[in-house]
């Protein structure tokens, strides 16, 4: 590496292609790389630039670490030496031991400051270093991280087991040592990054045995202060707790108890509770349980649940009939301790009498349980562990009235909060032993509540955090009890944690119940088809929302255990939740567990179902019909396997309450209003469904008010409605109609006009509404091939008469795709290639001239939609024809196709570039063979098979190195060019930096100057073709800017002959006149000044000169500055080759670069006139209008 700047190229190179692997790495890789920055440090730290670079690699290494740190410990000596040595060196300034610090700061982050500070260096000469350093005035805000390290130093050298006196030094001008080392701690507890580490520093210092017994009383006593003075802010009160909370953390009870009395008054204990600051209730909390313990006298009570040996070898070893009861005392499972399997419920005459409860551990405990309620999370789990630290502590009979305590928050009289906070304590005293078995029947119920806890709140709901906290119970639980225990209640816990883990929304609470319910299996060994479940339910599977609904759930319901519970729990919580996407998972979740309860779900569900769509919360109503038709469609495919009716599973009177939902709703005018449009949706998805179960409703009025529905949602402006719709005329007039006309006539006395469909849709198609073409297209498209024979030239003339453009439906692009997608249906449901020829050259017309459809609106390039729907069309056509009409793809029409699939190919957007790259692939390999496509052979050496399965299509450095082969191709050159054109001209970073790289090169080494001629004269065509069409020609100029630059471009400077700069100069003075468009406007500009060095072709450049001078005087402020800054550059450049005579050029320059061109145009045009008469070229003539 680079002695001089570590890491200096690309520092994420080796890091990124390490981020994953670390987890695996029983080595620290990286070792040789972070001690040579370290030793590096010395010679970078001066240098702003190759420091950041360093200390920025030094931390992108080290925290790949970060979940795997005691890799480092081995090395962590050698790292912290070299470090260390910095800052205690003399010879060193003190900005290179601040970056040190920096240094040390992240090895800190990673490895932990635990950890860390023991490691350091801790001598008597150690301490004056430091304190200086803290004391430096040199260290700014910006040093912070080297203040950290720093103080955490200090916590370890404090504690060298000397007298402070033997610190001192013979400075008589300094304060004490201890008055100086406890003014640091205070400045820094007051800051706002440095105040955890400085009071631990506190909890360590006023803690020694010389120190105690002075300072510790006054700290507290100035801590005290300043959380009860009302003029102190939040913030210092908060940083003042921390530190009174570190100390009673690290100091011995006796310290303290004489002191707890200043701790305890009711102005201190009450200033946290009703703060607005997070932070001062947390440090307030975690103070508060501190305080209790101290009360308390350390003890292990006798009166616990102790499980005893909890290996997962004896749990899961069934084969050998292995119990806990054979493990000896002294097995090395259970460290040698003696343990009982069974609840030590101590009688209470033998229950421990010397243990005293002062009458200040009930305010405390009050105050813990209320905390449990607090709106923060980090709060509830600090009240959490108080409780549980403090309850263990107590005798058996007020540990219970605890226990009972925190059972009470979970009513429903609490807030949410609570029941998260209630889950947090039970799960504390789970993992202590301190719920009993006697209490899991009053634990387990509430544990099951909240695992399904879940209450809507406007438009989204609370009770995720509960249900995750619930789950953490369950695990604690598997953990804590002997399976005997939970026996009773293992087919109940087993049964909600699956429904969490495969039905919950929120996939945090999945996967905490797919870990609670492996802690169950495995240390229970006792859950049904444990094994089975956990291999299918991981973390992974239950991560996706509808892998776990639709699979997961499915594998969990074939165990006849599981089945009836997930039913329930769809039908009772998820058919009707307020989310719509999960309903939508629970309806097909029902369909698939349908198979292994088809009787309850008939006798059973359905009625359920029916029951909800009675209800008035449309949430339930519409839920329930969508959960209706699956579970009947589901019923229907069992039933016909045993070749059982419906009717006979349903009864009669089910299918004519089904038969009679339609006539319900509409009665209630539930299809009006807000929630309409979604109730139209699930009744057309259980028009579908009851249509493929084939119910007997052939002939009944129902089927005319089931078509008329459907033709109302084709033409709703929301799209679902419109697909839901569009997706139930297939089965409803298959299974209903069987003919055109209707075989039954009952239909006609409700609508004549039923015998006319397809007709009337194709009518449909002439609308002047986009949603009404876009709707009854693609039910052209669904319609039965016995509705489509008979009208099949109405019906592919409608739609192809529905894509042509015309002035009022240019920005229909939706409507244009839908009937390019119809059109495509309907060839294949008709076979069109063998029964209507007819209609072939009509069909790749209208495919051909859709793919020309560049539509702008404000959504962006539209045109995209309509543009990949045709290259689909293309291909099925192509590949029909092909296969059974391959004489009608003549050499021209197939050129026109694979040149026109090409040019999409090269497209500026990634999907429409993806899509046309995969079909062109397909056509080319296609089988049989497409003939007369234009250098076949040469395009399958470009693209051949076995790498177009591989290619990353949407990867535009993937496809163009291959696409910019063709371009010498006649049948392809224009369009290639026209991609590329549009890509390098383009304003995607990406794309103009690959589409560049590869024409310029392909123009340097594999363009002959022939060849160049002839991409010269199609670049004029090209720029010709689009004249003022801004969407190409803006890109072009942009495109002719960066080509002219390239210098690689033969026809404009090295070849005399060629007439390329005069032709394109006449597109670009047609191109310029008019133009009011700034980004154009100075794209000319960038573009006229590679005329100036053009002296072997004076009249252009003359005229090119002129061009510029009048852009001088342009009334856009902005394009005058950039005319001239230009222009400028340009001649100071290439002055020496441009018509300007040499005596003049360095006053040109001076006028050009000293004149301030935001001046008003009647200031500059003089200055203009002059200077074009210093150039030799005449002034720009003011054209005059006629009054």
């Amino acid at each position: 590496m680079d002695t001089n700047i570590p890491c200096e190229v690309n520092p994420d190179q080796k890091i990124l292609n390490n981020i994953g692997l670390v987890c695996a790495s029983n080595a620290f890789r990286e070792k040789d790389e972070i001690l040579n920055m370290i030793n590096n440090l010395g010679t970078v730290y001066n240098d702003p630039v190759k420091s950041e670079n360093s200390y920025e690699c030094f931390w992108k290494v080290l925290t790949i670490y970060q979940e795997q740190p005691k890799v480092l410990d081995q090395h962590l000596d050698e790292i912290l030496d070299k470090l260390t040595d910095y800052v205690r060196s003399e010879k060193f300034e003190v900005k290179l031991k601040s970056e040190a610090c920096k240094y040390l700061y992240v090895v800190m982050k990673v490895r932990r400051y635990k950890v860390i500070v023991k490691r350091l260096p801790h001598e008597v000469t150690d301490l004056p270093l430091i304190l200086e350093l803290l004391q430096s005035p040199q260290f700014g805000d910006e040093d912070w991280q080297a203040r950290h390290v720093l103080l955490l130093w200090l916590s370890i050298v404090i504690l060298l087991p000397f007298p402070m006196a033997h610190f001192e030094g013979q400075d008589v001008v300094q304060d004490p040592l201890v008055e100086r080392i406890l003014a640091l701690v205070k400045k820094y507890l007051m800051t706002n990054n440095l105040y955890n580490v400085a009071a631990f520093l506190a909890s360590q210092f006023v803690m020694r045995s010389d120190i105690k017994d002075i300072h510790l009383k006054l700290f507290l006593d100035w801590a005290r202060e300043i959380i009860i003075d009302t003029e102190t802010n939040e913030s210092q009160k908060a940083y003042s707790m921390s530190a009174i909370a570190s100390i009673l953390k690290h100091a011995k009870r006796e310290d303290i108890l004489p002191h707890i009395g200043l701790l305890t008054e009711p102005k201190v204990l009450s200033s946290f509770q009703d703060s607005t600051s997070s932070l001062f209730r947390k440090y307030g909390m975690k103070a508060l349980q501190r305080i209790g313990l101290t009360f308390l006298k350390p003890q292990i009570p006798t009166w616990r649940y102790q499980r005893g040996c909890r290996s997962l070898m004896v749990n899961m070893n069934a084969a050998g009939d292995l119990t806990n009861s054979i493990i000896s005392s002294q097995s090395p499972l259970t460290n040698g301790r003696k343990e009982s399997h069974i609840v030590t419920e101590m009688p209470k005459d033998q229950e421990q009498n010397d243990i005293e409860v002062p009458e200040e551990i009930e305010d405390i405990l009050h105050n813990l349980l209320t905390g449990l309620n607090d709106t923060d999370t980090i709060i509830r789990w600090s009240a959490a562990k108080g409780i549980g630290r403090i309850t263990e502590r107590l005798p058996q009979a007020m540990a219970n009235e605890v226990v009972g305590m925190v059972l009470e928050v979970f009513n429903s009289r609490e807030q949410f909060n609570a029941w998260h906070g209630g889950c947090l304590a039970l799960a504390q005293l789970g993992n202590r032993g301190l719920l009993l078995p006697s209490r899991l029947k009053d634990v387990v119920p509430v544990i099951l509540k909240a695992l399904l806890f879940d209450e809507v709140k406007c438009y989204a709901s609370v009770g995720d955090h509960i249900r995750d906290a619930a789950c953490y119970v369950c695990w604690s639980l598997a953990r804590a009890f002997d399976k005997n225990v939970v026996q009773p209640y293992v087919k109940t816990i087993a049964s909600q944690l699956l429904i969490v883990a495969v039905f919950d929304r929120e996939v945090h609470c999945r996967r905490a119940a797919s870990a609670a319910f492996q802690e169950n299996v495995g240390r229970q060994g006792s859950f049904p088809h444990g094994i089975d479940i956990v291999n299918k339910a991981d973390y992974l599977a239950v991560g996706v929302r509808s892998n776990a609904f639709l699979k997961v759930s499915k594998f969990v319901g074939q165990f006849e255990e599981y089945t009836l519970p997930l039913i329930n729990h769809l039908v009772e919580k998820k058919v009707g939740h307020w989310d719509p996407e999960l309903r939508v998972l629970a309806s097909k979740a029902l369909n698939n567990l349908t198979e292994y309860a088809p009787q309850y779900m008939a006798k059973t569900v359905v009625v359920q179902l029916l029951e909800f769509t009675s209800n008035m919360d449309l949430n339930i109503r519409s839920g329930a019909v969508r959960a209706l038709a699956e579970v009947i469609y589901a019923l229907s495919v069992h039933f016909k396997k045993s070749n059982l009716s419906l009717i006979d599973a349903l009864g009669v009177d089910i299918i004519k309450e089904i038969e009679g939902l339609y006539s319900k709703f509409s009665d209630r005018r539930q299809f009006r209003g807000m929630g309409g449009d979604i109730m139209k949706e699930v009744c057309c998805h259980l028009i579908k469904n009851c249509s493929q179960a084939s119910l007997p409703f052939h002939g009944h009025t129902i089927i005319v008010s089931w078509v008329r529905l459907v033709e109302d949602c084709l033409g709703n402006e929301l799209v679902p409605v419109r697909d839901a719709a569009v997706s139930a005329v297939n089965s409803l007039f298959t299974e209903y109609f069987k003919s055109d006309p209707p075989q039954y006539p009952e239909y006609f006395k409700v609508d004549p006009a039923l015998g006319n469909i397809a007709k009337r849709y194709a009518e449909k198609l002439q609308s002047n509404s986009q949603v009404l073409r876009s709707g009854f297209a693609m039910a052209l498209g669904n319609l039965p091939n016995f509705m489509l024979i008979n009208h099949l030239q109405l019906v592919i003339s409608s739609l192809t008469q529905c894509t042509v453009i015309t002035p009022s439906t240019a920005k229909w692009t939706d409507s244009r795709r839908d009937a390019l997608a119809a059109i495509r249906i309907v060839c294949s449901a008709a076979n069109v290639c063998e029964t209507s020829p007819d209609y072939l050259e009509k069909l790749f017309n209208c495919f051909l001239t859709a793919l020309q459809d560049y539509t702008i609106t404000t959504r962006g390039d539209v045109g995209a939609l309509v543009r990949m729907e045709a290259v689909t069309c293309l291909h099925f056509l192509t590949v029909e024809v092909a296969l059974k009409a391959p004489s009608f793809l003549e050499p021209l029409l197939v050129q026109r196709i694979i040149g026109n699939i090409i040019q999409q190919a090269g497209d500026k957007i990634d999907r429409v570039r993806a899509h046309a790259g995969l079909i062109l692939a397909k056509l080319i390999h296609n089988e049989p063979k497409i003939p007369h496509i234009p250098f076949h052979g040469w395009i399958e050496k470009v693209f051949p098979n076995k790498d177009c399965k591989e290619i990353n299509w949407n990867g535009i450095a993937e496809t163009f190195p291959r696409l910019i082969q063709l371009l010498l191709c006649p049948p392809y050159t224009d369009h290639l060019l026209l991609g590329f054109i549009l890509n390098i001209g383009g304003i995607t970073e990406t794309n103009v930096k690959v589409a560049s790289s590869c024409f310029f090169e392909y123009l340097r080494i594999s363009c002959t100057p022939l060849n160049q001629d002839i991409i010269a004269s199609r670049i004029l065509h090209t720029f010709q073709s689009y004249q003022h069409n801004d969407r190409v020609t803006q890109p072009m100029l942009n495109f002719l800017d960066h080509l002219l630059s390239s210098g690689c471009f033969v026809p404009f400077k090295e070849n005399l002959g060629s007439n390329f700069p005069t032709e394109l100069f006449k597109l670009l003075k047609v191109e310029s006149r008019k133009c009011q468009e700034m980004n154009k406007l100075m794209a000319l500009v960038r573009v006229y000044c590679h005329y100036i060095p053009l002296s072997m072709y004076p009249e252009v450049s003359g005229s090119a000169l002129t061009e510029l001078s009048r852009y001088l005087c342009h009334r856009f402020l902005f394009v005058r500055k950039n005319a001239a800054t230009n222009m400028y550059e340009t001649l100071l450049m290439y002055g020496d080759q441009s018509l300007i005579p040499e005596n003049n050029l360095s006053e040109v320059l001076a006028i050009l670069g000293d004149t301030e061109w935001d001046k008003e145009v009647g200031i500059l045009r003089p200055i203009r006139n002059r200077l074009c008469q210093m150039m030799g070229v005449p002034p720009p003539v003011v054209a005059k209008t006629n009054t």
